[in-house]
């Protein structure tokens, strides 16, 4: 009885083990397999997020580009900065597979002060591909970011200078300081904030026309005109509005900021009479050779004059940096928000929220005037004190120049030496990029 009881249980064990021998292989599959797809599926969770990093530093870097570089430069620098996010330091596999960008896609968006970027690329596997189940993963992600401009006031100051002028240097100024205007022109299609002011060159005399009110009473030359008839004025429109300049004030209201209204400056300008044959009196408006053809613009919001404006700037007399930023700090400084008669509210007061900024690109130096300099490193300290950013654009000045210049400069950075046109183009542009904010609007 026994026996038989012995050989059914080893029967039922014999018919069985195939049976065990299956569960367990499946067991098997189930375990590591199950093992394997959390390990794959927590690499793309987490190369989700690293591809969510690239598109959002491609998409902030081509907003931040997007009115500055042509289309193709756009793009080929947002995919850069996407391509090395993801193929570099590459998730470890068993596979030979790397992470690789695959598809890349940048468009603007409706009102053009932003992007979007569209990336696609590929994760290879680890256990998953060891079993030969599944080789890689297709992963996306897209982002969008748009540029925008803090409120601004800025003060391009030009070394238009005779100097300058002679080696050639003096028009290549002039067309980067237009460049950054056309390019905050542009901004002002999408809302601009920046005003813009500019002194063409300050020497030992300013061009500060139409404002006669500066000017001590009875200086102004309104005696001299001359009657309808028989006198012929050589020159049109209204004598405020012609070629004429004013000297420093004296003594320490020379590089003070209080306004003309209480200390007048002096007048450089006169009316010279002329007979000619016929008997007729011609009347024309001399003033000194320094004496800039154009006057200083006061901050504006409208960019409408200045295609005008910088065809009209010809290099004149000496560059002075310390009556240049002398000048700035005029521009700048609220008490003269009514003297200058320009856009309302202009200047800010300095705690207002506006960015105030200088930007000088000058090829000069002083030509050793020591008195130059002092004023333009005090000068530079004081708008120091008020945060007010700034830039300069060193195009070649003199050494002695140039060490003075990256003392003025409210960071390291904001100092540039450039040799060539092609680096003060470059110069320029990066002047504008960091004037401009990009910020990310969605993730996906």
């Amino acid at each position: 009885m026994m026996e038989g009881f012995k050989g059914l249980l080893l029967k039922l064990f014999l018919d069985q083990r195939g049976s065990v021998a299956v569960w367990l292989v499946l067991t098997f599959v189930f375990v590591f397999g199950g093992m394997a797809l959390a390990v794959d599926l927590t690499r793309v969770f987490a190369f989700k997020t690293r591809l969510e990093i690239a598109a959002e530093a491609a998409s902030l870097i081509a907003a931040k580009n997007l009115h500055v570089l042509d289309a193709t430069g756009v793009i080929s620098l947002a995919r850069e900065i996407a391509r090395q996010k993801i193929e570099e330091n590459s998730f470890p596999s068993v596979l030979s597979a790397p992470t690789t960008l695959r598809n890349f896609s940048l468009e603007k968006t409706t009102n053009e002060i932003g992007v979007v970027i569209n990336i696609d690329a590929g994760l290879s596997t680890t256990l998953l591909g060891a079993f030969n189940f599944l080789n890689d993963f297709d992963v996306a992600a897209t982002a969008v970011s748009e540029m925008s401009l803090s409120k601004s006031e800025l003060i391009m100051v030009l070394d238009s200078s005779v100097a300058a002028g002679d080696i050639g240097r003096a028009s290549n100024i002039t067309e980067a300081a237009e460049y950054i205007s056309d390019k905050f022109n542009q901004f002002h299609t999408y809302g601009s904030n920046v005003k813009i002011a500019i002194i063409p060159n300050a020497n030992a005399l300013v061009n500060v026309a139409p404002h006669k009110e500066w000017i001590a009473s009875g200086v102004w030359p309104d005696g001299s005109i001359p009657p309808a008839v028989p006198g012929i004025n050589l020159w049109t429109g209204e004598l405020e509005d012609q070629r004429w300049c004013v000297e420093s004030r004296g003594g320490n209201s020379a590089t003070s900021t209080e306004t003309s209204n209480f200390i007048p400056f002096p007048l450089v300008m006169g009316i010279d009479k002329i007979t000619g044959a016929d008997g007729i009196d011609r009347f024309e408006i001399s003033t000194d050779e320094n004496c800039a053809q154009s006057a200083i613009r006061p901050l504006k919001s409208t960019y409408s004059d200045l295609s005008g404006y910088f065809v009209n700037i010809t290099p004149t007399g000496q560059f002075a940096s310390g009556r240049s930023f002398v000048w700035a700090e005029r521009l700048l400084s609220p008490s003269w928000q009514d003297a200058w008669g320009s856009d309302v509210n202009s200047p800010a007061q300095y705690d207002a929220g506006v960015k105030k900024i200088v930007l000088l690109i000058t090829s000069s130096g002083n030509n050793g005037i020591l008195a130059e300099d002092t004023v333009f490193m005090a000068s530079c300290e004081r708008l120091r004190q008020k945060d007010v950013s700034v830039f300069i654009i060193d195009y070649g000045a003199p050494i002695t120049s140039s060490t003075k210049y990256k003392s003025c400069v409210t960071w390291p950075g904001n100092y540039r030496k450039v040799d060539n046109v092609s680096e003060l183009k470059s110069a320029a542009a990066d002047f504008v990029k960091s004037q401009i904010n990009s910020r990310l609007v969605s993730l996906d």
